[in-house]
């Protein structure tokens, strides 16, 4: 990469960088304004990504009494504590997404919470795999262990990040669900009865994956033509806007008119208005898939991290995943005439476990706001 190419680069990311601080802190500003106890939430957010916006808007729902905005550090907050002679929040939340063991920059948010003298909780959480941490960070389980020990309440994604954690030595937790679930509809929604695939797929250089990428693309595309063959209309769907150039390649390559991309990235609303015409759902990134499990489809996981089989353990379909690795046509195929097979009984799997999530996690809202408002 050029020089230049290098600096008009950093000049966007700065440029992004600065407005998505800058809405943090209007936001902050009006939740102030609002007069409810504020929380500060610990993920991401405002980078266009469906997935993450929704685990942020789960914690807002969970929350109806509490006012949550993102987490900023900076003079101008310290300023604002200062002018209230108060802590701006009651409390921290370390939110939905694969954070713990993720990064270095979560454990130093709870530190500069923690420091004020606020609790901390989280609901949803997953676990990193240590391979599938960037190569830059420097945690640990051990560094994770003694953090999430000061945490007031704590509640994992699924049975895989269990099972990290007591093996690092933690178990005063929950298995709570993606916080995502919290958002699903309450009654099992109808199927139209179409020939339809959702298909989620998308692939960013910062993201790792098993295997080798140009294998996976190549096979994926394939898997989809047999797909047509087989009589079926094919729809991407994108969760990410980083996602849609390795999409459009992919759509390039099928070079079909019974495939097409949706952009319906932006909303939940969006997403599920196309999953309402979807009769099955075969998705790569994680909350691609969760999102068609909220709705009851019928969903094969790709898995291109753990975090993926993390989740589909936690609704009892860990039988429909297939690592990106092991993703040829054929056995893409086979899983998904196994999936066509039991549709019926899968839809039934996933209302119990969807609607079984959200209870759970609103009895545990329910706990912790009645420690923050007493």
């Amino acid at each position: 990469m050029s020089i230049i190419k290098r600096a008009k680069n950093a000049a966007v990311f700065y440029k992004e960088e600065f407005i998505r601080e800058h809405k943090k802190e209007r936001d902050i500003i009006r939740g102030l304004k609002s007069g409810k106890p504020m929380v500060s939430y610990m993920g991401f957010t405002g980078h266009n990504n469906l997935g993450d916006e929704i685990l942020y808007d789960a914690y807002k729902a969970l929350f109806p009494e509490l006012v949550l905005v993102p987490f900023r550090d900076s003079k101008r907050m310290e300023q604002l504590a200062a002018k209230h002679q108060k802590p701006l929040y009651v409390a921290g939340f370390l939110g939905g997404g694969t954070l713990i063991n993720q990064s270095t920059r979560w454990l130093d948010q709870i530190a500069v919470l923690q420091a004020q003298g606020l609790p901390i909780y989280c609901l949803g959480t997953g676990v990193t795999v240590n391979d599938f941490r960037e190569k830059h960070e420097k945690t640990s389980m051990g560094e994770w262990v003694k953090t999430l020990e000061t945490f007031k309440q704590v509640g994992v994604r699924g049975p895989y990040s269990k099972q990290m954690l007591e093996a690092a030595g933690f178990k005063n937790f929950v298995v709570t669900g993606d916080t995502a679930l919290t958002l699903a509809p309450a009654k099992m929604p109808k199927r139209p009865g179409n020939k339809v695939i959702g298909f989620n797929y998308g692939l960013v250089k910062q993201n790792q994956i098993w295997g080798d990428a140009d294998t996976y693309t190549q096979n994926i595309a394939k898997a989809i033509k047999n797909f047509i063959k087989d009589g079926y209309e094919i729809r991407l769907l994108t969760v990410w806007d980083k996602d849609i150039p390795s999409t459009e390649a992919l759509l390039q390559l099928v070079d079909d008119p019974k495939c097409t991309l949706r952009l319906c990235y932006k909303t939940l609303e969006d997403f599920n208005a196309e999953l309402a015409e979807c009769q099955y759902f075969i998705g790569q990134k994680l909350h691609a898939s969760i999102m068609a499990c909220m709705e009851r489809i019928p969903t094969i996981m790709i898995e291109y991290q753990p975090k993926c089989r993390d989740f589909m353990a936690s609704v009892d379909m860990e039988d429909y995943v297939i690592k990106t690795s092991d993703c040829s046509p054929e056995g893409l195929q086979k899983l998904f005439n196994k999936l066509e097979k039991n549709a019926s009984v899968i839809q039934k799997t996933l209302d119990k476990r969807v609607t079984g999530y959200r209870k759970i996690q609103k009895q545990e809202a329910a706990k912790i706001t009645k420690q923050l408002l007493k």
